[in-house]
């Protein structure tokens, strides 16, 4: 799909610039939990909702120059021991789904992220990857966004690097409604 690659790529150029979360409600300084070095943060391959999610928001509000290691299921911990990585989204993992709330969430609830609008987002993310009662409008296409990409763009960094672009988008739009600008 050499056609639909350009445009991707022409838009993910576009996008990058376009969103620079300005995170409300944590300075750098607040949070001891910041990272002060990049660290390796290690997840499950082919990444949907959630790995996409969360590779996003640590490089967005955590860590910003974040290496994200995507690995067969079974050697997540393993490799993570190995390579003194942080994991996440994965069985046994440190960061995972905990008390009804996706990776997403709790990430932002450990790093005391408190933006209104990255609120949002992580109502959105919750509904994609686990589709309960707490589901939004926007979840659904969300997840089948997610599901699609992996039929298109089989290399797992490369899925990230595209999708990130989406969430940037869906970030802006809420950061809109929160602001009321919509």
């Amino acid at each position: 799909m050499p056609g639909l690659r350009a445009k991707m790529d022409k838009l993910l150029i576009i996008g990058s610039t376009a969103v620079q979360p300005q995170p409300k409600g944590r300075e750098e300084t607040d949070d001891p939990k910041r990272l002060e070095h990049p660290m390796k943060w290690i997840t499950r391959e082919k990444p949907k909702t959630d790995r996409v999610a969360c590779p996003w928001l640590i490089r967005k509000f955590i860590d910003p120059d974040a290496e994200i290691l995507y690995v067969p299921d079974d050697r997540v911990l393993e490799v993570a021991r190995r390579e003194g990585a942080v994991s996440f989204d994965a069985p046994g993992a440190r960061y995972g789904h905990r008390k009804g709330k996706c990776t997403f969430e709790v990430l932002i609830e450990e790093y005391h992220l408190t933006d209104p609008a990255l609120l949002k987002l992580a109502e959105i993310v919750h509904g994609a990857d686990v589709q309960d009662e707490r589901s939004t409008p926007q979840s659904a296409g969300l997840r089948a966004i997610g599901e699609g990409f992996i039929h298109v763009v089989p290399d797992d960094h490369e899925n990230l690097r595209i999708q990130s672009c989406i969430y940037d988008a869906l970030y802006a739009w809420c950061r809109a409604r929160s602001s009321g600008r919509d």
